[in-house]
């Protein structure tokens, strides 16, 4: 079950803020879908390298988002290879400028030179 992200239907169009921890490159993908869990919209694809963005707009108004699902998923790899090292990749909701309660969600592990991870919130 997703976790959820409590908007204000009055307020802006709200973001997310995604970043990954120990100095990893990660290449990404974030998705908007329906109520149904079905027919995603991609919102946004890229890399943390520097001078790129990580905030990005859902890019639809928060009255609208009420029971739909958003998604992210993620290449890591370290670039300088090697066992033993960790990874973080953690997403942050804002509204109006604001974060938004309880909408701070991380996901991390062990990185034997790449991993896969993904992770889903829904709006309410």
């Amino acid at each position: 079950m997703a976790n959820q992200v409590q908007l204000d239907p009055n307020g802006g169009v709200p973001s997310i803020d995604l970043t990954f921890g120990f100095a990893q490159f990660a290449k990404f993908r974030i998705f908007l879908w329906d109520q149904n869990g079905q027919n995603p919209q991609e919102i946004m694809h890229g890399s943390n390298l520097p001078g790129s963005p990580h905030t990005f707009s859902i890019g639809v108004p928060a009255n609208q988002l009420a029971g739909r699902f958003v998604t992210w998923d993620a290449l890591i790899a370290s670039p300088t290879g090697g066992p033993g090292q960790q990874y973080s990749m953690t997403a942050v909701f804002s509204q109006n400028g604001n974060i938004i309660q309880g909408a701070v969600f991380t996901r991390a592990g062990q990185l034997d030179g790449a991993a896969v991870d993904m992770d889903q919130e829904q709006f309410v």
